[in-house]
């Protein structure tokens, strides 16, 4: 019995460590962690401090670690994030998934992507490679390939599928944009391939489409913290709504 009660004492003053080193705003934040939460600071005031005490805090309170997940917009700011929670609370911390948007959508994707038709092994093109792509079928329409990829790249961040797309042509450009974004659509998939912008935009539609998977996904994430979230584009925000799930665990933090 004093075993156990030694335990207690040290989880005790590791979580007393950890809200030692907070004001009096940023410790609400990181003991309050159930429900929808906004850090909303000046930059520079210690947002991302407070992110990384309150993922410390809630593995020290008894959070798995494996159902925490925090973005961030960069690998560098990922990686820091990660090696700063280890730093704190050690070993405890290794089950954390730290990511950009992408990088998560992507590991979802290999996961999942046979349900949207794709295989795991797909392979992710690069801008020169979605531009060779284009070239031949904007040929045919004697458009630039470069124009029209960038409009391809906003249909996708405004979540518009090519149908859609079509649907709320308002000239001849947009009409066909819309159906050169459609058959470029169906030979990225014969080709099993997704360019940058399909990582977040079909990981998306994983996740409207197919309960079972949301359920599972939302099972496994039930804590979400997104850093710089007033960075966030349409994409990223319904993103997180999807994974946020009924519990809808939230952390917002941005600038003021």
């Amino acid at each position: 019995m004093r075993n156990m009660d030694n335990v207690a004492v040290v989880e005790r003053s590791v979580k007393e460590e950890i809200l030692a080193r907070l004001n009096d705003q940023q410790r609400e934040a990181a003991i309050n962690y159930q429900g929808a939460c906004a850090i909303n600071a000046a930059p520079g005031s210690g947002k991302t401090a407070s992110l990384i005490a309150r993922a410390a805090y809630m593995i020290e309170d008894g959070v798995s670690a494996n159902n925490i997940l925090l973005f961030t917009f960069t690998r560098k700011a990922a990686k820091e994030i990660k090696d700063r929670v280890h730093a704190q609370i050690g070993e405890k911390a290794k089950g954390v998934t730290v990511g950009t948007y992408h990088s998560f959508c992507m590991r979802l994707l290999r996961q999942y992507a046979e349900y949207l038709g794709w295989t795991k092994n797909f392979s992710i093109y690069d801008e020169n490679d979605k531009e060779n792509m284009l070239k031949p079928l904007c040929k045919e329409y004697d458009m630039d390939r470069r124009t029209v990829a960038g409009t391809i790249s906003n249909y996708k961040q405004h979540l518009l599928t090519p149908t859609e797309a079509m649907q709320i042509a308002e000239n001849n450009y947009e009409r066909m944009a819309a159906s050169i974004y459609q058959t470029y659509a169906q030979k990225m998939k014969e080709a099993n391939a997704f360019d940058f912008d399909d990582l977040i935009y079909f990981a998306i539609r994983l996740l409207e489409q197919f309960p079972e998977v949301k359920s599972q996904v939302n099972s496994k994430y039930t804590y979400i913290t997104c850093d710089e979230a007033h960075d966030s584009s349409i994409e990223d925000l319904r993103l997180i709504e999807l994974l946020g799930g009924e519990s809808f665990n939230v952390c917002m933090i941005l600038d003021c």
